[in-house]
């Protein structure tokens, strides 16, 4: 699947590196519900990548 498109899904360990953060911390945001929805495809955990995208714009702090 290309990187690139904006339809492709992404591993647990996919989001961490695009966040940069160690796969241990993103599963704890998976498990305390502070990280990007995700789809279930069968027993596996995946993630659009516009979802985290979209996720990720919405943690910046905005100023007032």
């Amino acid at each position: 699947m290309d990187k690139g498109n904006a339809d492709s899904v992404l591993t647990a360990a996919e989001v961490a590196q695009r966040l940069k953060i160690s796969l241990r911390s993103f599963e704890a945001l998976v498990q305390a519900q502070r990280a990007p929805p995700f789809l279930r495809i069968g027993r596996l955990r995946r993630w659009r990548a516009p979802d985290v995208e979209a996720w990720l714009i919405e943690q910046v702090p905005r100023s007032k």
